[in-house]
């Protein structure tokens, strides 16, 4: 073969090549940014929770009950984080402290900031379009409110009448 049959046949397969793999790359990227919802509007027990794939993620107390959780992944965007759960005072504060040290693997340098419950605490949040109907730390009139002093990363609300757990996390 000659060489410039040579170079005519590598170009026709280079100019058919491209798009082929052009269009790969661009349904492999929109297949990654769908969107991934989870969302638990009747209370699940520790047991159903941990049976689910994202429930096995979420380092449950073993005192858990009455969870619901809320997750939505929007692709390469960001993701919201909603749980509720009531569990023993010393459950809470365990998961409290994994969540805050999950955060700091990747923030080295942040710290806890603890407040009693204000108003102030609920309106701290860049609420998403879409918040689930159980979640209402608004209602707690005796508790935490944990944050990072930051303000950045995962925020808890206390309930220290019903023991109930508030956690919320955007990235």
């Amino acid at each position: 073969m000659r060489l410039s049959a040579k170079i005519i046949l590598v170009s026709t397969s280079l100019f058919l090549a491209i798009p082929v793999l052009l269009f790969a790359a661009g349904w492999t990227y929109f297949a990654s940014i769908s969107e991934t919802l989870v969302s638990w509007d009747a209370p699940h027990s520790r047991e159903q929770a941990i049976a689910t794939a994202f429930g096995s993620r979420l380092g449950l107390p073993i005192s858990a009950k009455e969870i619901y959780a809320f997750y939505r992944n929007e692709g390469t965007q960001q993701n919201s984080v909603y749980i509720r759960f009531t569990a023993t005072p010393a459950d809470i504060e365990r998961f409290v402290q994994h969540e805050f040290e999950r955060h700091r693997r990747v923030f080295p340098n942040e710290q806890l900031a603890r407040t009693p419950i204000s108003k102030q605490s609920f309106h701290a949040l860049p609420w998403p379009i879409m918040r689930p109907r159980w979640w209402a730390p608004e209602v707690v009139t005796d508790g935490t409110y944990i944050s990072i002093d930051s303000g950045f990363g995962p925020r808890f609300w206390i309930d220290s009448t019903m023991n109930t757990l508030y956690y919320y996390n955007f990235s």
